[in-house]
C-alpha cells in the first residue's frame, strides 16, 4: 500500500497539473474568442474578480477533494484562487482532516504559487495570467459570487470571506505539492 504522503502528493499533483495546463487549453479550445462570450469585455481594471475564490469544480474534479478516496474519513483538500488588489494571482491549498501521526502532512492553509504571478483583464475582456515571461489568456464569466474561467476546460469558483486575501498572502509557501 502506498504511504499516506505519497497518496496525497499524487492527488495534489494531479490537480495542480490540471490547473497548470488549463490556461493554454482554454485558449486552444476556445480559439481565443473570450470577448465574444465574456460579459466583462469592457472591464479592464480587474473589477469584481478581486478577492478569494474557493474552487468548487473543474471539468475533471469536484472540490473539496478526498486524497485518500475514503480511506481516511474527513481528509479533504480545498483549492483557492486569490486575486489581490495589487494584481497578484495566488493559488492556495487547504488541508483538513490529515492524519495527526504523519508529521510530514499538516492541516492548514498553504500558498502554492509565488507572489510574482500576476493577472489582468485584457482589452478584449479575457483574463490574462502572467508567470515570468509566460502569458496565458482565458475567457471568464463573473456572475455575482460565481466565477467561471474557461469553457470546455474550466474552473468554477465561489467567492468566500474565509480565508481572506491577507491570510492567503501570509500562508507559508510550500514546495511539497
Amino acid at each position: 500500500m502506498k504511504s499516506k504522503k505519497h497518496i496525497i502528493a499524487l492527488g495534489i499533483f494531479a490537480v495542480l497539473f490540471t490547473i497548470a495546463l488549463l490556461p493554454s487549453g482554454y485558449a486552444q479550445a476556445n480559439g481565443n474568442k473570450g470577448a465574444k462570450n465574456n460579459k466583462h469585455a469592457a472591464d479592464t481594471g480587474g473589477g469584481g474578480i478581486e478577492g478569494v475564490w474557493k474552487i468548487v469544480r473543474t471539468d475533471e474534479q469536484t472540490f473539496p477533494y478526498d486524497p485518500f478516496e475514503g480511506q481516511i474519513p474527513g481528509a479533504r483538500i480545498q483549492l483557492y484562487f486569490c486575486f489581490t488588489a495589487e494584481k497578484k494571482l495566488l493559488l492556495a491549498i487547504e488541508l483538513k482532516g490529515m492524519p495527526e501521526e504523519d508529521d510530514s502532512i499538516k492541516n492548514g492553509l498553504y500558498r502554492i504559487t509565488e507572489q510574482d504571478t500576476t493577472y489582468d483583464i485584457s482589452a478584449n475582456g479575457e483574463l490574462e495570467i502572467t508567470e515570468g515571461s509566460n502569458v496565458e489568456t482565458s475567457p471568464y464569466t463573473l456572475s455575482g459570487d460565481m466565477l467561471k474561467i474557461g469553457s470546455d476546460r474550466y474552473f468554477e469558483a465561489v467567492r468566500v470571506s474565509s480565508p481572506t486575501a491577507a491570510q492567503v498572502q501570509a500562508a507559508p509557501k510550500t514546495n511539497s505539492f
